[in-house]
């Protein structure tokens, strides 16, 4: 009996993994994005060059980068020679995948019901689709859920093992991810806090928590030393500091824009955070401070930078435990002197209606990506760069659109500016000429940017069609058309 116990949990198992693999699949999108094609080109260069910080894919000289995720770059790299793009596809997939296990390990953690914990895996995973893909923060989304886990891990079986996990983490961290190191520090802390023995209306320390809360200080302490074990020293460290505080980054990077309910994605953070809220209100369970705090600081977050709504969901799973207890007490009062007969009933119902749910979801996905391109054409000029490599050459000074910098970068031509956004901006450059604002003011055409376009010695630009820049150059008599597709335009200045 136990044996046909354990085939049958087997059975489960393999059954919602390939469901949930299957689900995967239809929400990943195949195209790659830019700080993919960085990736790769950094890795080549570090893996033949060694770990320097003079750069060398830009027309400007002197510039000194410093490698934010040094070791994303060297994976990315590894992959793409040996296996290409479909080795970079099917490495999203499994980084999806080992997202999906820590999500559902999380899920288990925090909810008595494990069918709930199979249903809001599917709810995670749907609203986490826009951060899926080929990046640095795939690394960190997994590492952040590991370090909750063990934390948990530890509070609830008081295993030293956990606690030795948790320290070297940051040493991964650090040479995987440095934009995010300090957020590892900020989530043991906020456990830290129950020290304190808060209670402020419904929101408490958890006791069992605050017992052990001094040896998490262990971790704090090993990881402070640990982090500066990178090749870039303190100034890895520091660079999620710096990146906080620079004005183009802020003001002209789309993820790093503010939340804003006037657009899908904005509706679905909304909707997100109001089922939490309205758990919040209603539940009758205390709420516990790390619980509250997490939730409410990766929420703030949010507001300031939408990539960060991909911590929310995460550290929110600490508080699924409301959401659990809501859901019992209206599926208490629905049972209520129901026979067996209709509870047995409407189970059936809730899960034909959760499956058809998720194969309309995937159905629809799978039409999406029908006709799939990892470099699709409607967003890259592929062919227009070929015909830079065969026309023009790979070393000229070169105008060109930010989001088609790294690709560029990937096929060793020198941009004027690329994806790397911190690297052009004053701050990091250290020169007195902010690169970045003047690539906004030239594409823009706001004020004499004809003169900037001369201060850097421009001899051909490489523009989007639908840009200010594409619309009023060819007004200038020095500047005539000499290449156009269906996206770009390459533009020759001449004598």
């Amino acid at each position: 009996m136990i044996e046909k116990k354990g085939y049958k949990t087997v059975i489960k198992v393999c059954l919602f993994s390939l469901l949930v693999l299957i689900y995967i699949l239809t929400l990943y999108k195949p195209a790659l994005q830019n700080d993919t094609f960085f990736d790769i080109k950094l890795g080549e260069k570090y893996l033949t060059e060694g770990i320097v910080r003079e750069d060398n894919f830009s027309i400007h000289n002197d510039l000194e980068y410093i490698a934010q995720h040094l070791g994303v770059n060297i994976i990315t790299y590894l992959v793409y020679k040996n296996f290409g793009y479909f080795g970079l596809y099917i490495l999203g997939i499994m980084l999806s995948s080992i997202l999906a296990v820590m999500l559902y390990q999380l899920n288990k953690e925090f909810l008595k019901t494990k069918t709930l914990s199979y249903i809001l895996l599917f709810f995670e995973i749907f609203f986490l689709q826009s951060f899926l893909a080929i990046r640095a923060q795939m690394y960190s989304y997994i590492i952040f859920a590991l370090e909750i886990l063990l934390i948990q891990k530890f509070i609830k079986s008081n295993k030293k093992i956990y606690l030795a996990i948790l320290s070297v983490i940051p040493l991964l961290l650090i040479n995987i991810h440095a934009g995010v190191i300090w957020f590892y520090f900020i989530i043991l802390l906020v456990y830290y806090l129950n020290i304190l023995r808060i209670k402020v209306f419904k929101i408490e320390c958890d006791k069992n928590v605050s017992s052990k809360s001094i040896y998490l200080l262990i971790p704090v302490a090993v990881g402070a030393f640990l982090m500066f074990l990178n090749p870039f020293g303190i100034d890895a460290v520091i660079y999620g500091f710096k990146t906080l505080s620079n004005e183009f980054i802020n003001q002209y990077i789309m993820e790093f824009q503010p939340f804003s309910i006037k657009n899908t994605y904005g509706v679905m953070i909304t909707i997100y955070v109001s089922i939490f809220l309205f758990s919040f209100m209603f539940t009758k369970l205390n709420i516990k401070l790390q619980h509250f705090l997490l939730f409410f600081g990766t929420l703030f977050m949010t507001l300031l930078s939408i990539r960060h709504f991909s911590l929310l969901i995460i550290c929110s799973i600490t508080c699924l435990p409301y959401i659990e207890e809501i859901f019992e007490r209206c599926r208490d009062s629905i049972y209520n002197n129901m026979m067996e007969k209709g509870k047995k009933y409407i189970k059936i119902t809730v899960r034909f209606v959760i499956v058809c749910l998720l194969i309309r979801t995937s159905a629809n996905s799978m039409m999406v990506i029908k006709e799939y391109s990892f470099v699709p054409k409607s967003t890259y000029p592929v062919e227009a760069i070929e015909y830079i490599k065969d026309n023009i050459g790979s070393d000229k000074r070169i105008f060109n659109e930010y989001t088609w910098g790294s690709l560029m970068m990937l096929n060793d031509i020198k941009v004027f500016i690329d994806s790397r956004a911190d690297l052009y901006t004053k701050e990091y450059s250290k020169k007195e000429d902010d690169i970045a604002m003047d690539y906004i003011r030239i594409n823009n055409c706001t004020g004499n940017y004809i003169d900037l376009l001369n201060k850097y010695n421009i001899d051909y630009i490489f523009i989007e069609k639908s840009s200010n820049l594409a619309k009023n150059i060819l007004e200038h008599d020095e500047y005539k058309m000499m290449y156009e597709d269906e996206i770009s335009y390459i533009i020759e200045k001449v004598n």
